[in-house]
């Protein structure tokens, strides 16, 4: 199963403007302690692409990310 969605994820490095961009929005949400950098990472990630989908096991961070974002990330629970 994990290489089933591996084949359908997008593997990126992080440069410096998605590490800032995710620091940016961590901080946003007023949670930046309680919220991991991978988790930032991810968002930032998605914020980069228009209607991006994240699919998680953690959606509260997730979407307390998401939400910092002017484009639309959908959160799903998986």
């Amino acid at each position: 199963m994990t290489n089933r969605i591996l084949r359908a994820c997008q593997v990126r490095d992080v440069g410096e403007l998605v590490a800032r961009t995710a620091a940016q929005m961590r901080t946003a949400t007023g949670r930046a302690e309680s919220i991991s950098a991978v988790d930032a990472v991810v968002a930032a990630h998605a914020a980069s692409t228009p209607e991006s989908i994240v699919l998680t096991s953690d959606p509260e961070d997730l979407t307390a990310l998401a939400d910092t974002a002017p484009p639309s990330i959908v959160v799903v629970r998986m």
